[in-house]
């Protein structure tokens, strides 16, 4: 059992992350976070079927009903026959989506830098190198075995 020290920390840490989070969503003109989600699994994954990507995302596959035609109307993803199951289809990140989702990515990415060149001096930042590793090992260590 964690020790109450570790259960205020595990807490910070869980609304900071939170916070974080919400902060880099909440800006004006920044994807839907349902459509970079969507988009996103299919980068790191792959394609996939429309019941694979709501169980990846963790919605109801009706969900995912209503996003799919949206992104396929503006070319960032298409529908393919799946190979292992000719009634399925699968959903294709085409090179226009990767395009749409790198820029807001980077876009992402650069709204942090400039945080951090703002925000933190260089005692900080050197601390702030150390937090992916450790939330990455964090992020193992809650995955079911």
């Amino acid at each position: 059992m964690p020790s109450t020290g570790t259960d205020d920390l595990a807490d910070r840490l869980r609304a900071a992350v939170g916070a974080f989070v919400r902060a880099g969503r909440g800006r004006p003109g920044a994807m839907p976070e349902h459509r970079a989600q969507t988009l996103g699994f299919l980068m790191r994954e792959g394609p996939l079927t429309v019941a694979e990507l709501a169980d990846r995302r963790q919605v109801r596959h009706q969900t995912l009903q209503a996003t799919i035609p949206d992104l396929e109307a503006e070319g960032l993803v298409r529908r393919e026959p799946d190979p292992r199951d000719q009634r399925a289809r699968l959903v294709v990140l085409t090179d226009g989506g990767l395009a749409t989702l790198r820029l807001e990515l980077d876009r992402r990415a650069g709204l942090i830098a400039a945080a951090i060149e703002h925000h933190l001096d260089a005692d900080q930042r050197a601390v702030l190198e150390q937090v992916p590793d450790l939330l990455h090992r964090l992020a193992g260590g809650l995955m079911p075995e």
